[in-house]
């Protein structure tokens, strides 16, 4: 995993490089938890839903939100 520095509006970006979709991937999380307007973390980008059902779901659907985060910004 790789955790990049806060841009200047705070918000942390993080990026899971594997090509090994065997194994489960780590959580994303980086301890800063706080939802914005639309109930996404503004720490690791994953929906209140996703968050909720991380423990929950497949290593396939955990992976398909990985990337999922990989080109979610701020901003969407």
């Amino acid at each position: 995993m790789i955790l990049n520095e806060p841009d200047g509006a705070g918000i942390t970006t993080v990026a899971q490089k594997s090509d090994d979709r065997t194994t489960w991937p780590l959580s994303p999380c980086v301890m800063i938890c706080t939802l914005d307007d639309d109930d996404r973390c503004l720490g690791c980008g994953r929906t209140l839903e996703q968050i909720s059902d991380w423990a929950l779901m497949s290593k396939e659907q955990q992976w398909a939100v990985i990337d999922e985060l990989a080109d979610w910004t701020p901003d969407d």
